[in-house]
């Protein structure tokens, strides 16, 4: 439709353009009631359900591979294909024989006919709908549906009240029980008002009525078989008429299938889905959908709200909360539309109804006045809006209330687009905020409170049709207090694929939230029943990094807690123990739970059909040096060793009282244990809670690196600490490394024992047993060749020792883990697909490897020569969590497939392939001195690749280096150190991409500033969150040789031209 706001030359002629697809006008079917003449022409039908395994046919092993019906012969595993067309054939004979025995309106098998071809059939009942309704009425919420039962019967009888005194006077025994109501009717009587018809009076006073009520009954019959041939789902609306006439006094269709079943789209597309109660996600078995009998009626309309309309919207509230307010602000907006058409001012809201005989049963409000410019520097919008990049093409959405009679998707997503097409606009944007924001949006000046109960609800018609945009990344990106969706028309054309089976994601590290995320918005698949259970005391339990990516930006996860947007479930618990089905027993007896159980600490237990492990690894300091069981000794348990980040959330949730006591009255060392940037930044943040820097003592189990500056790039150093510190050493100098009182870092130890010791101030404190060693071997080898030479031991005491050491999994994990038969090796085993040894149960992140079995995927050669590589605690946990995602998705969704995954099979067999990894795993740190240092690597190594050399610049406060792989010509490395915190993750997008996307390479030896260099704006589009895929996209299809300087700044002058709102910057750059 033409903008119509005057800048162009079609705004005179204002029209609606629609379009239709072959599918949509294609004849539909006809449906009637089967007969035993159609068994010759179910043949086609059953040939297609039986080349379907069972348990893989839409809507599950009983709805539609027919278990249960006499003929039907499954296997002991349902997941083979095992039936024959015509043993498929009989149980549809079956079902239409059973049907016409039975009484008349209790059971029909109907089909849909298209030229003598049956290409449907679909068998309902309303026999038993009292129990059938029993199984999902605990966990779904029926109310809004009066639990599928007719109203209540209510009968008035006239009495004569002098008969009944005469019936009790001849029976003592029956008079008894109804003397009371016989009293009662003559009170009724003699306390009736004087009437001016006086024989009404004395009529009045003989008689009474009674009120008797008696239960409606069901109102519901159920779907008991549903097969269809493909291409056919979206012209066999007809059995729906053809079922409700079959009930001509039942006007609800229900469809109750396995949660862990795959979705029968054509109930998906045509009927609601029954909401589940608060909290029952995990725990509902069934996935119900129904339909309604007048869900479709000619008289349904979408128009302009007027004052009319407002006692029509305040009905339809009725039992919402906020109801009167919510009728105001559509009142408000309503006379606001009307006043500003009547002035000829421009209009800055408006409203709708849906209308459906005329009763109003839907409305909405939008807001016209969006700013766009906000939208567009937080959240990618142009990922989703590219057809439409004028402002005044948008709309917010303010308030939604639909029916949920008419709350399936066509009259769901219509009623928004028709909205859209008479407002003369194309795309609704919907805030969802995530702190304080929910309710009406802040658009309205009276923006409404809304009860806590609410906040977790979206508009349905939002968090099932809408796309959700993602938040920007980098330093220009703008924060914001809320989530974004959108829609247009090609995203309300996308139907998506519904995935119902339970899906539980077990972390709370950036693989775990990335897992999450992909999951929860996909553009073509919709999981219903997704949880993120993150270890207790929440997400990032050892604190958020600073080169964390859900730092780095406003993540929508992140900012939510996760429950708060009725997308994803949200828990947290220590993992005790997980059950995978058919391994052991489960309380109960059963093992036949989904893919398994897996039980927490607090009692709770989620069924889950996948689970996704994305376990964090921990320091284990304590335990190592105390014990597997130390918590159970009341001895040990008192010794003063915990984690680092244990302590600082302790401390910092303590009154300043008690936080004073320990940082400032306190006595005795705080030992930092460790050789990790997290030991190096655990200096800094002990100072920022109150500890004197007197106090804190690192212990460093590595001997220090003397060599001079000109080694840095050709030395393979102890650990990545040792590389930032001699780099921040050379770079910045000795102070920089240190703070004024702060006591030098004991090195070369390693711990070996501790005991609980009272401290001279008589405080309870700790007794460290270090073993002193030197490195003995090449220093030019790699570490693995060196050794440790013991040499004495030296006892320390101190008021606690931290550890900040290499983090593993906890022991009691690793058991339950174990226990549960899963394979591990230094970690959980995996496939290239991310699959344990239980198909259904995924690993990724820092608590997975892959097996020795994988080749690796693209540019990993001499995969299994490294088990380091294999490791993907040195890869970006991320990119990890998103892969592992893209590979769950592909269990449910077997016809779906990833343009960058095309490698990959979706085959159940064992995958030999990884996928692709693009991106650098990032580490950073602050140096108590001020100096700040960041690495993002592809490499697993830290310096001296042999197969690389390094660009490496010091210019004044700031070092920077890169190295780059002399086969590939990739850059794998890049490192920065200087005096200013810079984001970390924003620059590390560069790592993997060539280096001719830099000039030839030559020139990076002439250039004095390596880290300015890159920061100059002709290079911001190698900086752009899109740019590393668009560009390996490019590369994949085979266009240019991207080795040449030439070819590759073409890639980035086409990727600018396509994104150029987004990089402002090159308009007005001269060189390229």
């Amino acid at each position: 439709m033409p903008n119509g706001n005057g800048d162009d030359a079609s705004s005179a002629k204002r029209f609606a353009l629609y379009e239709v697809t072959r599918s949509q006008t294609a004849p539909a079917a006809v449906s009637r009631r089967a007969t035993l003449e159609d068994y010759d022409d179910f043949l086609v039908l059953a040939a297609h359900v039986a080349s379907v395994a069972a348990a893989d046919t839409p809507g599950g092993t009983k709805i539609g591979g027919f278990e249960g019906v006499e003929g039907v012969n499954l296997s002991s595993s349902t997941h083979e294909t095992t039936r024959s067309p015509c043993v498929v054939q009989n149980a549809m004979a079956n079902m239409v024989q059973e049907s016409l025995k039975a009484p008349e309106g209790s059971a029909a098998v109907l089909v849909a006919v298209f030229r003598d071809t049956i290409v449907a059939l679909v068998a309902v009942t309303n026999a038993s709908m009292e129990s059938f309704v029993d199984d999902f009425a605990g966990t779904h919420d029926l109310s809004v549906y009066d639990e599928f039962k007719k109203p209540v019967e209510v009968v008035v009888e006239e009495v004569d009240i002098e008969k009944g005194n005469d019936e009790h006077e001849a029976d003592d025994d029956e008079s008894d029980a109804a003397a009371p109501i016989a009293t009662q009717l003559a009170e009724l009587a003699v306390g009736a008002e004087d009437d001016e018809d006086a024989e009404h009076v004395s009529e009045k006073k003989n008689s009474a009525s009674v009120v008797t009520e008696t239960p409606g009954g069901s109102d519901a019959f159920r779907v008991t078989a549903f097969a269809v041939l493909p291409g056919w789902e979206t012209r066999i609306d007809s059995l729906y008429d053809a079922a409700f006439a079959a009930f001509p006094k039942n006007d609800f269709c229900v469809l109750s299938t396995p949660c862990a079943s795959k979705e029968v789209p054509f109930f998906t597309r045509t009927a609601v889905r029954v909401p589940l109660k608060p909290g029952f996600v995990s725990f509902a078995e069934q996935t119900v959908v129904m339909r309604h009998r007048y869900a479709v009626c000619d008289g349904f309309v979408v128009r302009v709200g007027t004052k009319e309309d407002v006692r029509g919207v305040t009905d339809l509230l009725a039992g919402t909360s906020n109801r009167e307010k919510k009728a105001h602000a559509f009142h408000k907006r309503v006379a606001e539309s009307e006043t500003e058409t009547r002035e000829r001012t421009a209009s800055t809201g408006s409203a709708f109804v849906a209308c459906c005989d005329g009763q109003v049963v839907g409305y909405l409000l939008f807001d016209l006045a969006v700013d766009v410019d906000v939208l567009r520097r937080a959240f990618r919008v142009d990922l989703l809006t590219r057809e439409f990049s004028q402002t005044n093409e948008f709309c917010e959405l303010v308030a939604y209330e639909l029916n949920p009679v008419f709350a399936f998707r066509a009259r769901r997503v219509g009623f928004v687009a028709e909205a859209l097409r008479v407002s003369g606009k194309h795309v609704a944007v919907y805030k969802h905020g995530l702190e304080d924001d929910f309710g009406l949006n802040a658009a309205d000046p009276e923006n409404l409170d809304v009860e806590e109960s609410q906040l977790n609800k979206l508009p349905d018609a939002v968090a099932r049709d809408f796309a959700m945009a993602t938040p920007k990344t980098g330093p220009n990106a703008e924060r914001v207090s809320f989530a974004l969706f959108v829609l247009t028309s090609r995203i309300a054309a996308n139907v998506r694929t519904v995935v119902d089976a339970r899906v539980v994601v077990l972390g709370g590290d950036d693989a775990a939230l990335a897992a999450v995320e992909f999951l929860a918005t996909h553009a073509c698949v919709k999981f219903e029943n997704l949880v993120l259970i993150a270890p207790f005391g929440g997400l990032f339990p050892d604190g958020v990094p600073n080169h964390a990516h859900h730092q780095c930006h406003q993540s929508l996860f992140a900012k939510l807690g996760l429950g708060q947007h009725g997308v994803v479930g949200y828990h947290e618990a220590d993992l005790v123990r997980l059950q995978r089905r058919g391994v052991g027993d489960t309380p109960g007896g059963s093992t036949d739970r989904g893919g398994g159980v897996v039980f927490f600490h607090d009692s709770s237990e989620f069924v889950f059909d996948a689970l996704a492990l994305c376990l964090t690894p921990r320091d284990e300091t304590r335990r190592a040096v105390l014990g597997d069981d130390v918590e159970a000794d009341e001895r040990l348990r008192e010794v003063p060793v915990e984690r680092f980040c244990d302590f600082v959330a302790n401390v910092s949730n303590m009154d300043q009282g008690e936080r004073n006591h320990i940082t400032e009255n306190g006595d005795g060392l705080v030992l930092v244990y460790g050789a990790t940037l997290v030991s190096i930044g655990a200096v800094l943040k002990l100072m920022n809670i109150g500890v004197a820097p007197e106090r804190i003592l690192r212990v460093v189990p590595e001997t220090e690196e003397t060599e001079g500056e000109e080694e840095i790039e050709h030395k393979r150093f102890q650990s990545t600490a040792a590389y930032a510190e001699r780099v921040v050493r050379c770079t910045l100098g000795d102070d920089a490394l240190t703070f004024p009182g702060l006591p030098p870092p004991l090195r070369g130890v390693q711990l070996a024992g501790c005991e609980g010791v009272e401290l001279k101030n008589g405080q309870p404190g700790v007794r460290c047993y270090f073993q002193e060693f030197v490195m003995t071997g090449d220093d030019t080898t790699n570490t693995d060749g060196k050794e440790h030479q013991p040499r004495g031991v030296k006892a320390v005491d101190a008021f606690v020792m931290l550890g900040c050491d290499e983090p593993d999994l906890d022991p009691k994990t690793f058991m339950c883990l174990d226990q549960a038969g899963l394979v591990l090796d230094g970690g959980l085993v995996v496939d290239g697909m991310f699959r344990t040894n239980d198909e259904r149960i995924y690993a990724a992140g820092d608590c997975a490897k892959f097996s020795k079995r994988i080749k690796g995927g693209p540019g990993s050669a001499n995969f299994t020569k490294h088990p380091q590589k294999r490791a993907m605690r040195t890869r970006d946990a991320r990119e990890c969590g998103f892969l592992l995602a893209n590979s769950l998705v592909r269990q449910f969704v077997t016809d779906w497939d990833d343009e960058n995954d095309k490698e990959q099979s979706s085959s159940s067999s064992f995958s030999l392939t990884t996928p692709a990894f693009r991106n650098p795993r990032v580490e950073s740190a602050a140096f108590p001195g001020g100096a700040f240092f960041f690495r993002a690597s592809l490499a697993t190594g830290v310096a001296g690749h042999k197969k690389s050399h390094s660009v490496t610049t010091t210019f004044g406060s700031q070092f920077c280096a890169l190295e780059i792989d002399s086969v590939t010509k990739l850059i794998t490395t890049l490192s920065y150190c200087g005096d200013r915190v810079v984001d970390s993750r924003y620059y590390s997008r560069i790592v993997g991409l060539p280096v001719s996307l830099l000039g030839a390479a030559e020139a990076l030896s002439d250039v004095d500033d390596l880290f300015n260099f890159l920061s100059l704006e002709k290079h911001s589009a190698l900086f752009h969150a899109d740019f590393k895929s668009c560009f390996f996209a490019t590369v994949a299809q085979g266009f240019g040789n991207f080795s040449s300087e030439a070819s590759a700044q073409s890639a980035v002058i086409e990727f600018v031209k396509a994104r150029k709102k987004d990089l402002p910057g090159y308009r007005t750059v001269k060189e390229q």
